[in-house]
């Protein structure tokens, strides 16, 4: 059996270089006898530089975890094909405690939609123990990430890029209290991996396996908001959307998803029964 550290050095090279058979090799928990030359060639030269970078990691409070630990999703080994081979946080790891609400929707958020947020999800926050996961985004998520705090209840956080690199900026001010009530930042991605716009589509997927419900707040027919309730939908997870007005552009995806017979809700209650709390 392989030690932590190398099993971790494993889902960091694989990564890059062959995803599948990392994942294999991990949820397997095979023998250093599977691992290939290339994987000891770079095994030897990073070793001593990874361990450290590893501790320094962690004595900062950001963590590793991978296919086969106590804290990496089981949700993400359950409904993807192509599972992060390591995740890093920040924070509580509770995510597999609680039904998780995903809330996903626009950056340019309408004033209804924040207002719907703001008394619906928030009355449905305070009745209901759920946690709250988006993606950071200034708009919706953000909305719905405060809404969960004012609550009281975890929101998980997942980023498009490191967690020291954390995007938007602006959510390195609500560490503090995300930590506070339970709640973690999430990335697939080295701790120092900047943005790039094709880690938005990756991190989509995680929001949607991860929730038990995804809920559409607002978002347009060509949008990363409509990506997300596609991967929620290609992932069997149950589905709720925000009904528009078919003269606002803004809910067009909105509209797009109620005829494809995606379940409106209009109100705290709607939303705790498709929930089925």
């Amino acid at each position: 059996m392989m030690s932590d550290f190398t099993y971790l050095a494993v889902a960091i090279f694989y990564k890059k270089f062959n995803p599948s058979l990392g994942l294999k090799i991990l949820i397997e928990r095979q023998s250093i006898e599977s691992l290939s030359e290339e994987f000891f060639l770079w095994f030897k030269l990073h070793e001593l530089s990874l361990r450290e970078k590893i501790q320094d990691y962690t004595s900062r409070g950001i963590h590793f975890t991978y296919p086969g630990c106590w804290d990496y999703p089981p949700a993400f080994l359950q409904n993807l094909d192509s599972s992060p081979l390591f995740l890093t946080y920040i924070g509580n790891p509770a995510w597999s405690q609680k039904l998780n609400l995903g809330v996903v929707g626009s950056r340019k958020i309408s004033t209804l939609t924040k207002e719907w947020i703001d008394h619906e999800l928030l009355q449905f926050l305070h009745q209901n123990d759920v946690a709250v996961i988006s993606g950071g985004a200034r708009g919706v998520d953000q909305a719905a990430h405060f809404c969960a705090l004012r609550a009281k209840r975890s929101t998980f956080v997942f980023l498009p890029s490191g967690l020291e690199e954390i995007y938007p900026r602006d959510m390195r001010e609500w560490k503090s209290e995300i930590l506070r009530f339970g709640g973690a930042f999430i990335s697939e991605y080295w701790p120092t991996e900047k943005l790039m716009k094709h880690y938005f589509i990756e991190r989509n997927r995680l929001i949607a396996a991860m929730s038990d419900f995804v809920l559409i707040a607002q978002g347009e027919c060509k949008s990363g908001t409509l990506l997300t309730a596609q991967w929620a939908l290609d992932l069997g997870r149950d589905l709720g959307v925000l009904p528009g007005h078919p003269m606002d552009h803004n809910f067009s995806g909105n509209l797009h998803l109620m005829r494809s017979g995606v379940p409106t809700v209009i109100d705290s209650l709607d939303l705790k029964n498709l929930m089925n709390l």
